[in-house]
């Protein structure tokens, strides 16, 4: 394992107490996320990758979740925390991560709508994402209770990474 995946894994382990316990992710601490991987990657040395490598983590891990975030799937604490992930890992290896990360949200709310019975919910979805795409309006209203911390696909997502390494 790398020091920037165990530094991201340290960051995501906190964020997830936060998530799980306050359904909100701090500021300070997606701050303090990026800023070190920034710090981390304009040092000489093994990690020292430059400025470029972070800003374009940093982003690319902002961008992959900024669809969902905007359709209501998410708070923009799992953006803050994908893009300060993006700072350590990089361009390529958020991109990774946030495949392992959707692939364990997606079973997650498998299971979740297979333990409550709700195969109408596929149907809800769809529309709402259809109707909001097109009119920019919402059909559906969802309830707390109906979702849950997304830092827990990202955890996963990060402990597929760190085993398996590159999805393609």
């Amino acid at each position: 394992m790398t020091f920037p995946i165990a530094a991201v894994g340290i960051f995501f382990a906190i964020a997830l107490v936060y998530d799980v316990r306050h359904r909100i992710i701090p500021n300070r601490l997606t701050v303090a996320m990026a800023l070190s991987g920034v710090l981390y990657h304009l040092l000489p040395g093994p990690g020292g990758h430059g400025l470029f490598f972070t800003v374009t983590g940093a982003l690319t891990g902002g961008c992959l979740l900024i669809v969902p975030f905007l359709l209501g799937g998410m708070g923009g604490g799992d953006v803050k925390l994908m893009a300060g992930g993006g700072a350590w890992l990089g361009a390529e290896a958020t991109v990774h991560l946030f495949a392992f990360g959707a692939f364990a949200g997606a079973l997650i709310a498998l299971a979740m709508m297979a333990v409550r019975q709700t195969a109408g919910d596929w149907r809800g979805v769809y529309h709402d994402s259809l109707s909001f795409l097109l009119t920019g309006k919402r059909t559906v209203t969802v309830s707390r209770g109906q979702t849950f911390p997304y830092s827990i696909a990202l955890v996963a997502g990060l402990v597929a990474y760190a085993v398996f390494g590159r999805v393609f």
